[in-house]
């Protein structure tokens, strides 16, 4: 189990609950901005679209992740950000760390990683996770000392080992 602080990043960190996938449908739309200014259609479907796509995301990580922790990130009583992180053997992968948009660039994704790397580095378990290649955060993972395990295309899978803390 991973056990980090109720309060992270500048957050207070609570379980998410079914009640939080309309905000993971909007906190993937606000991860999609490109792809969301391209669609054509109307944005109600859009926006049933990445519910759709959040619940699907959800379900397959609680399928194939047993004993993952889904945490929504709170500021001001607010969600903004979710957490999801999985032990695996020799490693904790964090499935999934977003922002919305006026969260990111600020440093609390940082806080939340050294969080989440402080915990591997006190259990001898390297962090791993995967980032799209076009996708800005690999800049704070680079900065952070994530290195990549392999690269998958798309998807790039990086590693940040305790003696790189």
């Amino acid at each position: 189990m991973i056990d980090l602080p109720a309060t992270v990043g500048g957050f207070l960190r609570r379980p998410q609950t079914a009640a939080d996938l309309p905000f993971l449908a909007r906190l993937m739309s606000s991860a999609r901005e490109v792809e969301r200014d391209l669609f054509p259609g109307d944005p109600a479907v859009w926006d049933a679209l990445m519910a759709q796509q959040a619940a699907a995301q959800d379900h397959h990580y609680r399928a194939h992740y047993p004993g993952a922790t889904f945490d929504i990130l709170e500021h001001a009583g607010q969600p903004v950000g979710r957490l999801a992180l999985c032990e695996l053997g020799d490693e904790i992968r964090v499935m999934d760390i977003a922002l919305l948009p006026g969260f990111r660039g600020q440093g609390h994704g940082t806080l939340v990683l050294r969080a989440v790397m402080a915990r591997a580095a006190a259990r001898g378990l390297a962090v791993r996770l995967h980032v799209e290649a076009f996708n800005r955060a690999g800049h704070l993972y680079d900065r952070l000392g994530f290195t990549m395990v392999q690269d998958k295309g798309v998807h790039k899978l990086l590693e940040w080992r305790p003696s790189s803390f």
